[in-house]
């Protein structure tokens, strides 16, 4: 088994995030939407606020209660969308059941999207249009896949997902790159035995140990995107320990994804602070 470490790649990114920013004499400002007591949220929002203040950018912390009501992050994020000193804004998930994520995640900007899962950025990324990016998350993905195996053209690929909006985009970049996709949008365990025949998984299925050593390929790649929570911590989607005497590369869990995810939004954030500024001077 080799572990495809995402830690040392986001700590590389980083490190020169960091230097670029802290050359400068103005700071990026990121603001981060947090409703609810979700002790993973709470994680993750923890690691973007250190990075974010180690890279030198400005992070605001907006928390609301769980029983909160939309119209009033609606109103927050109507502040933020018009307030100049932020850059890029970002809806921390999941939220609350009775809240919609697809439409407060609509209400956000699209030229402050720091996820790139705005609706219209995605609908602009599925049609090529010029300077368009896939979302964070899924260039984070790609990153890992090509510092693992640079070519990837005509490797099959299977995407194991809950969203269309997060195997869409996926799908396209894996296609981009040459790569041939099937997608299993909401799979029952019963799809696990159907990834013995892909070069590359990508599962982001939210089911402790979906898949086991048994049913991969004994050289395949898998990235990891699960995030699991129980009494006995946390985990992925992959039960990592079955693959211990395999040839496998994979992302545990925590170390893989998720700090890539987390570079990869900074460096959006610093990306679409020089795009405003760029704007403002040529206007």
């Amino acid at each position: 088994m080799k572990i495809i470490d995402g830690q040392f790649l986001a700590d590389s990114i980083k490190q020169k995030l960091a230097i670029q920013v802290h050359a400068r004499s103005d700071r990026p400002g990121l603001a981060i939407i947090l409703v609810g007591d979700d002790p993973g949220s709470h994680v993750y929002v923890n690691l973007k606020k250190r990075a974010a203040e180690y890279i030198g950018i400005d992070f605001h912390l907006y928390t609301f209660a769980a029983d909160a009501k939309a119209e009033e992050i609606e109103q927050a994020l109507d502040w933020l969308n018009a307030d100049d000193s932020i850059d890029g804004i970002l809806i921390q998930l999941p939220l609350p059941s009775h809240l919609d994520e697809d439409k407060l995640v609509a209400r956000i900007a699209p030229t402050k999207d720091a996820d790139g899962f705005h609706p219209l950025n995605i609908k602009r990324y599925l049609a090529h249009e010029p300077d368009t990016q896939a979302p964070g998350l899924i260039e984070g993905i790609m990153i890992l896949i090509q510092q693992t195996q640079p070519n990837i053209k005509g490797l099959h690929a299977a995407v194991c997902a809950n969203s269309s909006i997060f195997a869409l985009p996926l799908t396209e970049a894996l296609e981009q790159q040459g790569a041939q996709v099937t997608t299993f949008l909401r799979p029952m365990p019963s799809d696990a035995k159907k990834m013995q025949s892909f070069d590359i998984i990508i599962l982001a299925v939210g089911k402790k140990y979906f898949l086991e050593a048994e049913n991969a390929k004994n050289d395949a790649m898998i990235i990891d995107v699960g995030y699991n929570r129980d009494i006995d911590g946390i985990s992925g989607d992959a039960h990592l320990d079955s693959f211990h005497d395999t040839d496998v590369a994979i992302t545990p869990v925590p170390g893989g994804v998720g700090p890539m995810t987390v570079a990869i939004l900074l460096k959006r954030v610093t990306e679409l602070h020089d795009r405003r500024n760029k704007n403002l001077i040529l206007q």
